[in-house]
């Protein structure tokens, strides 16, 4: 068989030319992703789908220079492409898992911006739904970052948002009369009428309490709401 490599320095070198102007564009969209007059949470949506991008130009290049040192073998040629596909695939699997699971629970309704998720050990609101992850607004300025993947293989607990009511959670002693917690939060005007106040006992920093989920009508009347019930849930002497 006359099989030779055509590996030379004019291929050799164009490769690296390839290699170098890929690196160079790719540290360019990241820097210029940062800059973009764009909100917070497209400039997040946007730096999330670069690694997803490099995977799929690094697979491209390799591709591409296997076909260029093989070009005159096509055996070991074709050995080479299936050696990096299933190194490709190695390599971005979990990648990938997460792209297709994230794919499949928005495209299902599993999980929308706004819901209230318990998930693995974790409770909070669907902030951002990225390409590969979820993120989860835990409260106090915490964020968890869960990957589709991962969000797929455990039962989610999920508490739909509706549109005009913007949860609120706050505690009350455990004294207190949930009845009449639920009559003042239903008496507020800030109160959306469409969800119900959700009451459960739950341990907390001081010990047991009443944890209390109102649902307001506008973002930021969650407090008002809490203040009123807190002036008036006391049952009358």
């Amino acid at each position: 068989m006359n099989e030779e490599l055509t590996l030379n320095l004019g291929t050799l070198l164009s490769l690296l030319v390839l290699a170098a102007a890929l690196l160079v564009a790719v540290r360019g969209v990241r820097w210029g992703a940062r800059l973009l007059p764009v909100s917070s949470s497209t400039r997040s949506t946007l730096l999330e789908a670069i690694p997803l991008v490099e995977i799929c130009l690094g697979a491209l290049y390799l591709l591409l220079a296997v076909e260029r040192i093989f070009r005159g073998s096509p055996l070991f040629g074709g050995v080479a492409v299936v050696g990096v596909l299933f190194f490709g695939l190695w390599l971005g699997g979990e990648t990938l898992r997460d792209v297709v699971a994230g794919v499949m629970l928005r495209a299902g309704g599993s999980v929308s911006l706004g819901d209230r998720v318990r998930v693995h050990g974790l409770e909070g609101r669907v902030s951002e739904l990225g390409y590969r992850v979820v993120t989860l607004d835990l409260g106090g300025g915490d964020e968890s970052l869960v990957p589709y993947s991962q969000l797929s293989r455990h039962a989610i607990v999920r508490t739909p948002h509706v549109f005009g009511a913007h949860r609120h959670v706050f505690r009350l002693p455990l004294a207190a009369d949930p009845d009449r917690v639920r009559q003042m939060v239903l008496l507020s005007h800030w109160s959306s009428v469409s969800r119900p106040p959700i009451l459960e006992v739950r341990e907390g920093p001081d010990g047991p309490g009443l944890e209390v989920t109102v649902f307001a009508l506008d973002p930021d009347q969650g407090p008002a709401i809490e203040g009123f019930v807190r002036r008036h849930s006391r049952s009358p002497s």
